[in-house]
């Protein structure tokens, strides 16, 4: 299994640890503003709600919108986000509430799990 950004289905009591982890990555990948990390975790198409909505069709178009994708509201929510309280349902796993990031596991089995985002929520 793949360490760092890898869990199993959203939901499942085993995976909690493994979407923790992807957590943690992310709020590093924030801290650090480490863009490569973040358009590596990204999973194209992506959608963006902020002042405006935008389809992330791919790493291109995330480099060019990178600098209005996590404004600070929903940079300093995911920065104080308790790994431990992570909201879990059937379309993935989610950061904050309002505004949020959603991930979903896009691995191929219990050895292979890999978490993207799909979702960015940045609208007020």
């Amino acid at each position: 299994m793949l360490v760092s950004a890898f869990t199993g289905q959203a939901g499942n009591a085993a995976d909690q640890s493994s979407d923790r982890v992807f957590l943690l990555d992310l709020q590093k990948a924030l801290r650090t503003n480490d863009k490569n990390w973040l358009a590596e975790h990204m999973h194209y198409p992506a959608s963006y709600y902020g002042p405006n909505f935008v389809m992330i069709k791919n790493r291109a178009s995330f480099d060019s919108h990178y600098p209005m994708l996590i404004g600070p509201k929903l940079r300093a929510i995911v920065l104080a986000q308790d790994p431990d309280q992570l909201f879990r349902d059937q379309h993935g796993v989610m950061i904050g509430s309002v505004p949020n990031i959603w991930f979903y596991n896009f691995g191929d089995g219990p050895d292979h799990i890999r978490y993207e985002i799909i979702t960015i929520d940045d609208a007020e």
